[in-house]
């Protein structure tokens, strides 16, 4: 047993070393379109949060290091910050007025099902991946014109990997990405709902930033499911 263990271990870190290699920070970054100026200045590089998403995502300093922010955790142009950012979209979009929304336990679920949240540079094909619970974002994920509250998803959809893989198995027109159904209670149903929920309830946040979520939810409803929930979105 203890070999066998080994070995997957000594597998995922080859895995991970796959993916490790040298990237930049984007130029020209539109931080108004993206949410990232809004949401930092409700973060306000404010050292209570910092520690706190530090420590309840078990974020490592060796995972945010070399050019990804971790000596200047408030710049929004580098990962570390963006990331912030995106955590701090996560939290503070509770609604009490709907009390059993996603929207006030999206946080606490995201947190809780995250061993530790990371960054690497990728290859381009994926946004994040969860490995044994241990959620790495890439490049792809933080930049690309990712909004923050697209980001936001991401990191729900991916605690949602945590108890449930997708099931789909290519049946639908995201191929690998796919669930089987909205019953099936998978990452997919989780990140439609938060950016619904988001898109429709939210606070703090603008109208051009709700649009985009329910951009986001409509296509990930119509392409992320062998059968199409019919959900009115």
């Amino acid at each position: 047993m203890a070999r066998i263990i080994f070995l997957l271990l000594l597998t995922l870190f080859f895995h991970e070393m796959a993916f490790s290699k040298t990237c930049y920070v984007p130029t020209g970054l539109d931080k108004d379109a993206t949410g990232d100026n809004k949401y930092s200045k409700l973060f306000g590089c404010d050292k209570y949060y910092i520690s706190k998403y530090w420590d309840d995502f078990n974020m490592l300093k060796w995972n945010w290091n070399d050019g990804f922010g971790f000596h200047d955790v408030c710049n929004n142009d580098l990962p570390l910050g963006r990331m912030m950012n995106t955590i701090h979209a996560l939290n503070i979009t509770k609604n009490i007025k709907y009390k059993k929304s996603i929207l006030n336990w999206a946080y606490d679920y995201a947190e809780g099902d995250i061993i530790t949240l990371s960054m690497a540079c990728g290859d381009g094909s994926l946004n994040a991946r969860n490995t044994l619970s241990k959620v790495t974002f890439f490049m792809s994920g933080i930049y690309g014109e990712k909004s923050v509250i697209r980001r936001a998803g991401i990191l729900l959809h991916e605690a949602r990997h945590t108890r449930r893989i997708h099931n789909g198995w290519g049946n639908c027109p995201s191929g690998a990405s796919c669930d089987s159904s909205w019953g099936y209670g998978g990452a997919n149903q989780y990140h439609v709902l938060w950016l619904w929920w988001f898109g429709r309830h939210s606070k703090y946040t603008s109208e051009a930033l709700k649009n985009d979520a329910l951009r986001d939810a409509r296509w990930r409803h119509d392409n992320r499911f062998n059968i199409n929930p019919g959900k009115n979105i």
